[in-house]
């Protein structure tokens, strides 16, 4: 009820003292730990999007998924073999990365996922 009342001069201090405070914790975190690598499919779908959209450009984003789900399917071994050395390049500059990440800041925070509730008969 008392933030409500204070005038724009008392708000501005505390809001440029919760500022600083962000920041200092922010500082004290460590950066995100590297992405995993796109699969061979992702990137396949990074490189043939724009020309779905460009071709077909009523298409929504389902139909985009769709249309890349078909070519990914009719796709050559070749294609995709190619893809998947490209995932695995990929995959090895983040396990390079991991590395480093993990001497310097050590092992990132596991996930924490919501638990299941058991279920009531």
């Amino acid at each position: 009820a008392k933030w409500k009342v204070l005038g724009a001069k008392e708000k501005k201090k505390f809001e440029d003292e919760a500022a600083a405070l962000k920041k200092a914790y922010e500082d004290l975190q460590p950066p995100a730990p590297p992405k995993r690598a796109l699969s061979s499919y992702l990137l396949f779908g990074n490189d043939k999007r724009a020309g779905i959209m460009k071709a077909n450009p009523d298409f929504g984003v389902a139909d985009i998924g769709k249309k890349l789900g078909e070519m990914w399917t009719a796709a050559s071994a070749a294609d995709k073999k190619a893809y998947a050395k490209k995932w695995d390049d990929a995959k090895k500059v983040r396990e390079k990365a991991m590395v480093e990440y993990i001497k310097e800041h050590g092992e990132p925070p596991k996930k924490v996922g919501k638990t299941k509730k058991a279920k009531v008969a």
